[in-house]
């Protein structure tokens, strides 16, 4: 909501964001008769709020983080100008919004592209870095335990849209990692609408283009010559011995994203991989990838 120094409610104030988030430009609206105005959907990021009307100073905030399933509220008081004055505010918005009730937790791209994770699994290992949540395998984690809940009691979404595997309803597992730009999570207090959420709610936001081209690539590859082996033992197979031996890991990824029609239109897309060759204790000396 806008108002003036006397608490008075403005109306027809102009309100401006922009963010390099927004490939279309900055998003703008006027307040209503109620001095109040809004935006929605903006897509994850860091946004610059402007406000400004005729006879009064201007606003201006900075550094206003923007995440997943999240509201920032912004009550502005202009001052009344004699000259062209505008007042600049920086400051990052709050970590906690009070009128939630709900525990939840928000990663932005720089918290998710710095935590280490195992690829092979799925996206829900970022859930488990949270308190009370567990999992029954921590080297590959497919699902989580929220609260002492099962693993398909928990939504998993991706962009908002229900993603939980259709044959045992826990999470979807082998997703692109590298795509993920922002990740909203509740452990406790989850609202309704998220269907058969008894457990927790996840809702990974994937990237999407903008004005600005960026790319990136990863390759990594181990070859049995340099990977530790564990020992063989004997065996009533055709082998003789036996034992676990890894033929080869490959994990890779590039991605890239840019502008099609500057301020109009934009593009963003990958491929990932991540895999063992390997063949497990009493098998054929023969390759089994996945």
């Amino acid at each position: 909501m806008v108002r003036d120094e006397s608490r008075a409610i403005l109306p027809g104030v102009t309100v401006t964001v922009t963010s390099p988030a927004l490939p279309g430009g900055p998003a703008a609206t006027v307040t209503n008769a109620q001095g109040e105005y809004r935006f929605t959907g903006l897509p994850p990021g860091v946004y610059q709020l402007s406000v400004a009307l005729t006879g009064f100073s201007s606003y201006k905030e900075t550094d206003l983080r923007t995440s997943a399933g999240g509201t920032i509220e912004r009550n502005v008081s202009l001052k009344v100008a004699a000259v062209e004055e505008t007042v600049t505010v920086s400051g990052e918005s709050p970590m906690v919004d009070p009128r939630q009730a709900d525990v939840a937790k928000s990663m932005s791209a720089d918290v998710v592209e710095a935590l280490p994770h195992n690829r092979q699994g799925s996206p829900a290992a970022y859930m488990a870095t949270l308190p009370g949540v567990t999992t029954s395998n921590y080297n590959q984690i497919g699902g989580v335990t929220v609260m002492g809940s099962n693993n398909n009691e928990t939504s998993y979404l991706t962009d908002g849209i229900l993603s939980n595997s259709v044959i045992g309803g826990g999470a979807y597992g082998y997703l692109d990692f590298d795509s993920i730009e922002d990740l909203a999570m509740v452990t406790l207090g989850a609202s309704s609408e998220y269907q058969q959420a008894q457990g927790g709610v996840m809702n990974m936001v994937t990237k999407a283009g903008t004005n600005k081209f960026r790319a990136d690539a990863m390759q990594y590859w181990a070859p049995a010559s340099l990977t530790s082996a564990p020992f063989e033992l004997p065996c009533n197979c055709p082998l003789g011995n036996t034992g676990f031996k890894l033929y080869k890991y490959r994990d890779f990824g590039y991605h890239a994203g840019g502008p099609i029609w500057k301020d109009h239109r934009s593009y963003y897309g990958g491929v990932s991989n991540a895999g063992r060759s390997y063949r497990n204790p009493g098998r054929a000396d023969i390759l089994e990838q996945y």
